[in-house]
């Protein structure tokens, strides 16, 4: 998830307790994306969900302070799915301190931040001794839509896989390949993400 906000003033008029608040995605709001509270320190304060609506609201009788600690800690997720729209969504959050709601302040969250990028490893050893004996991804979970492709020097393609598992041995139809480099494609979710590179088996 990503931070609504990493930083947050709030100015409370009376400097009494604040008793609450809202944060709710304003703009671009879609079915799936999630706001979440974590914090366990902090047992004043807890927090209940709205997924039709997309409103998180905060409650418990907390300090300013604490409340601006526990805002910095929403966060926001969207699933990422093939057909996610690269879109910018808009958060409001809004105090109030048990008279009076605060000004709204809004957040611009831009989805491409949802989409982590791949961790590649760029050469890798099968020789079975169990450490980096496979080509593998990190965050590769996230996506739904995977094509991965790698070929050899010849434009052989030896390697194909289209699931969230993609951990190649560096064999083609059950024989070993030979060391060198090979040459891959890894496109993700109708190209939202895309790799081209070469790995190297080392023998």
């Amino acid at each position: 998830g990503v931070p609504v906000t990493s930083t947050i003033t709030i100015n409370d008029v009376d400097n009494t307790f604040i008793q609450g608040a809202v944060v709710s995605i304003v703009e671009n709001f879609t079915g799936g994306d999630l706001l979440t509270y974590e914090d366990e320190l902090n047992v004043a304060i807890s927090a209940e969900y709205n997924a039709g609506q997309g409103i998180l609201t905060l409650t418990g009788e907390d300090t300013r302070s604490n409340y601006e600690i526990a805002l910095g800690k929403v966060l926001f997720s969207s699933p990422v799915t093939g057909n996610t729209n690269l879109l910018t969504k808009r958060l409001q959050v809004v105090v109030n301190d048990g008279l009076v709601n605060s000004q709204p302040a809004t957040r611009l969250v831009d989805i491409t931040e949802i989409f982590p990028e791949l961790d590649i490893v760029n050469a890798f050893t099968p020789n079975n001794d169990g450490v980096n004996d496979q080509w593998d991804f990190l965050n590769l979970q996230f996506y739904t839509q995977i094509e991965i492709a790698v070929f050899n020097q010849d434009g052989l393609k030896v390697f194909e896989c289209g699931g969230q598992d993609c951990t190649w041995d560096g064999t083609y139809e059950g024989t070993e390949l030979p060391a060198g480099p090979y040459f891959y494609t890894i496109l993700l979710n109708d190209g939202k993400r895309e790799y081209k590179g070469t790995v190297t088996i080392l023998k």
